[in-house]
């Protein structure tokens, strides 16, 4: 069975560029649409941990606490990895 990341860039496509100019024109493009779906999925994870977090649902709670971490990992990471 494939994997929800192999779905994805079967569906939209490689991204690495290989030095080709016809090529990389399509992977740039791909590249495009693979950061607007991780910046529209980080958006709606950002979300669901505010509007949730004082949530007296504990299955609501949990949910919240778990979006949260991950926007706090992603944050740290970039922070650690401070590349550009």
């Amino acid at each position: 069975m494939i994997d929800l990341y192999e779905l994805v860039y079967k569906v939209n496509g490689p991204i690495r560029p290989v030095g080709d100019s016809n090529t990389d024109a399509i992977r740039l493009a791909n590249l495009k649409s693979l950061t607007e779906l991780v910046d529209n999925l980080l958006t709606d994870i950002n979300a669901l941990a505010k509007d949730n977090e004082h949530s007296q649902q504990a299955s609501v709670k949990k949910i919240a606490r778990c979006a949260s971490g991950f926007i706090t990992d992603i944050r740290a990471g970039l922070k650690e990895k401070d590349t550009l």
